[in-house]
């Protein structure tokens, strides 16, 4: 089997949507699960591919199952109790500010529980928590609800690919205690690496700009105005304000790079920018396609140490299986649809254009192919100028992205060098806001289109293959 992984993914994957969906007993699944085994090892040479293909599907309704019966927090919804947690992150919204919660222990009046799962709390009111801060308050824990439209944003689904299944909000006047603890050394990381990126682009760079660069590096859509947010999207440049697999490219060529300058060996040089981008991934909160991007390329740069071929297909398949296999619910987040998606058609469709494009043309036009039904699905909308405003824009994000890399990095970036530096980078991103801004002058620049069946998106996708196998 050529690409054994690509082969695995996909009954994988079905198993999980299937499982989530249509719930079934676990003992039945460990049953089937034996029972094609013991097929298997009687009867592989004859029916290996379809005998695999069964088990992979019931192990995604497997990992399904054994996932969603992990909470302890979820058997006290619905009644007041007294929690106990650590603020892992903060996100403000207008009516209060809601945080990511580490629930430490419970006490229900008649027991005092210590545990470890994660919670979103929603304060109403004016008093904040930061970072770190250790909270006890009283609350009414809830599951949220599921969504009934598919096309609209699953809250419930989100929350569960994070692992988080309950939430709660409380007044103010529930907090009974704020307390400043000892964070761990992960959270500490976090913080000092966020405070810093946030200090030096602020020193050195225009509010806008700075704002900008700060989502593109730390993945937060919150530092933006909404009204650019649109304008990207519109242009079909949203995946530039997310941590993509380009950004991860330029970190690690930049970190790679001054290691080799530095004179490191290249094995020593591999395993130290492996590690600064897991620890990036780990301090931004770990986005789908950060991790797909840091597995591929942490297994490439091991391809190179090993003196392995690697198949980038493959590879992504393989990285996929990993991901799923640990956290079986980024199935369903969107991030990790269009990441995988793009990346896929960029390996398998990019080099079949090539003939009659050039590289960077290909890759763009094969990336636009493979999202066309999923951004029609979920937005009910197509960028039209997409492609141009990629091969204008793309190049002039990248070199801005490695020069605010290099000011991140350089020993005294708020002295006249960082200022030289931010200046630059200003001056880049002023005359690319300006070209956007000329783009926002056609009469249109997406395509209103009504969401397709999934019956629809999967005969696209087999015409696509039959067209260009």
């Amino acid at each position: 089997m050529k690409r054994p992984f690509l082969f695995f993914i996909i009954p994988l994957i079905i198993g999980i949507v299937f499982a989530y969906y249509i719930d079934i007993n676990i003992y039945v699944i460990f049953f089937l699960l034996i029972f094609f085994i013991l097929i298997g090892v009687f009867k592989f040479n004859r029916f290996g591919s379809l005998i695999l293909g069964i088990l992979f599907f019931l192990l995604g309704i497997l990992l399904i199952n054994l996932k969603l019966n992990t909470s302890l927090l979820i058997n006290y919804t619905n009644e007041p109790i007294e929690l106990r947690g650590q603020v892992l992150d903060i996100k403000d919204i207008e009516e209060g500010s809601k945080y990511l919660l580490l629930v430490k222990s419970l006490n229900t009046g008649e027991e005092n529980i210590k545990i470890s799962e994660k919670i979103v709390l929603k304060i109403i009111g004016e008093r904040k928590l930061e970072l770190g801060d250790e909270v006890v308050f009283n609350g009414v824990l809830n599951e949220p609800l599921p969504n009934t439209n598919p096309r609209l944003f699953n809250y419930k689904l989100n929350l569960l690919r994070e692992k988080i299944f309950t939430t709660t909000t409380i007044r103010e006047h529930s907090i009974i205690q704020i307390n400043k603890t000892k964070v761990s050394f992960g959270l500490s990381l976090k913080i000092r690496f966020t405070k810093r990126i946030e200090n030096i682009l602020d020193h050195n760079l225009s509010n806008r700009n700075s704002s900008i660069m700060k989502s593109i590096i730390l993945g937060k859509y919150n530092y933006l105005e909404e009204e650019d947010v649109n304008t990207f999207r519109d242009l079909g440049l949203a995946h530039i304000l997310a941590v993509s697999g380009l950004h991860i490219g330029i970190i690690s060529g930049s970190i790679f790079f001054l290691f080799s300058k530095l004179g490191l060996g290249k094995k020593a040089n591999i395993i130290l920018t492996i590690g600064i981008l897991w620890t990036y991934a780990y301090i931004i909160g770990n986005p789908s396609s950060v991790l797909r991007a840091n597995t591929m390329f942490s297994l490439f740069l091991i391809s190179q140490i090993l003196h392995e071929p690697y198949d980038s297909i493959n590879t992504l398949a393989f990285s996929a299986f990993i991901l799923l296999i640990i956290n079986p619910f980024l199935v369903f987040s969107l991030g990790f649809q269009l990441s995988y998606l793009a990346s896929f058609f960029i390996l398998y469709l990019g080099p079949k254009l090539n003939r009659m494009f050039s590289k960077t043309l290909s890759g763009i036009m094969a990336a636009q192919i493979g999202l066309f039904p999923l951004q029609a699905y979920y937005f009910n909308r197509i960028p039209l100028l997409s492609i141009i405003a990629n091969l204008l824009f793309m190049p002039i994000f990248s070199f801005v992205l490695i020069l605010s890399i290099i000011l991140i990095l350089f020993p005294f970036p708020y002295g006249y060098m960082g200022n030289s530096m931010g200046t630059i980078i200003d001056f880049l991103l002023n005359m690319q806001f300006k070209a956007i801004e000329i783009f926002t002058y056609f009469p249109k620049l997406t395509l209103k289109i009504s969401s397709p069946s999934i019956f629809g998106i999967l005969l696209y996708y087999l015409l696509l293959f039959i067209i260009f196998s």
